[in-house]
């Protein structure tokens, strides 16, 4: 695998898994039923699968 591919791949990995945590982490907010103190990003509501 080229170094350009293997770069793109582990950057993809990356975005794709912090996408998850910050799901997460609205989700832990949402069953405790609070509020988080500031907004998440936009694409932290979109599903990256």
């Amino acid at each position: 695998m080229p170094l350009a591919d293997a770069v793109a791949e582990f950057l993809d990995t990356i975005a794709v898994e912090s996408a998850r945590a910050r799901l997460a982490v609205s989700a832990a907010f949402t069953l405790l039923g609070e509020t988080p103190t500031r907004a998440l990003p936009d694409d932290a509501r979109q599903d990256s699968s």
